[in-house]
C-alpha cells in the first residue's frame, strides 16, 4: 500500500546514483476514478511546477520513491490532464465526509492507495459528534464513495450501519495518535 502521510515529502531518488531530484507534494488523482496518476513535487530552485507520473516510480520504500533517471520529472506545463486536476484543488487528507444524506461523518486523517492498482483503497476518517458511536475513527473503503469534491466526500448512506458492527482497527488507532501529536505541535 501507498500510505499518503508516508509519502508525502518523500525524497525522488535515481535508482543507479542515489541522486536527489525532488521531493513529493502532493497526489494527483484522478478523482472519479480514484486512480493515483502521478506526483506534483515541491518547488526547487526553478520555481516551476514539475510532475512525477505514477508509471516513472520504480519502487517506493523507506520513505523515498525510486526512479530511472532524473528526466522522470517533468515540468507540470506538459501534462494538461494533471494541470486541470490540481487546479480544481480538490483534497482527500483533511476533507470532509458526508453521507447521501448529509449526516456529517468527519475529515480524512490519512488515505491509502494499491501499489499495484495505484487505486484508493482505504480513508482514514476522524470522527466529530459521532466520537462514542465509533470510538472516533472509521475506515472507508473505495466502494463506498460516491463523490469526491473541494467541498466533501459523499459516501453511501449504508455505510454507518455496516461501521457499527466493524470493530476499529489497531493502525488507524496508531494514525489517529500520530495526527493528534503532529496538530498539537503545529498549535
Amino acid at each position: 500500500m501507498i500510505d499518503y502521510n508516508e509519502t508525502i515529502g518523500a525524497t525522488i531518488l535515481v535508482v543507479s546514483s542515489n541522486k536527489e531530484i525532488g521531493k513529493i507534494n502532493e497526489f494527483i488523482i484522478n478523482f472519479e476514478t480514484g486512480k493515483l496518476l502521478g506526483f506534483q513535487l515541491s518547488e526547487g530552485l526553478l520555481k516551476e511546477q514539475r510532475i512525477l507520473r505514477i508509471e516513472d516510480v520504480k519502487e517506493i520504500r523507506d520513505g523515498n520513491v525510486f526512479v530511472d533517471s532524473e528526466m522522470s520529472v517533468k515540468p507540470l506545463n506538459n501534462f494538461g490532464l494533471f494541470e486541470e486536476l490540481l487546479k480544481k484543488e480538490i483534497k482527500i487528507k483533511d476533507n470532509n465526509v458526508v453521507t447521501e444524506s448529509g449526516e456529517e461523518l468527519g475529515k480524512v486523517v490519512d488515505f491509502e492507495m494499491d501499489d499495484i492498482s495505484y487505486r484508493l483503497e482505504k480513508m482514514y476518517v476522524k470522527t466529530g459528534f459521532l466520537r462514542k458511536l465509533f470510538k472516533g475513527q472509521l475506515i472507508i473503503s473505495f466502494d463506498k464513495i460516491v463523490s469526491i469534491s473541494k467541498k466533501a466526500i459523499v459516501v453511501k448512506d449504508d455505510l454507518v450501519r455496516e461501521e457499527q458492527r466493524k470493530p476499529v482497527s489497531a493502525k488507524l488507532e496508531q494514525k489517529e495518535m500520530i495526527s493528534d501529536v503532529v496538530m498539537k505541535d503545529t498549535e
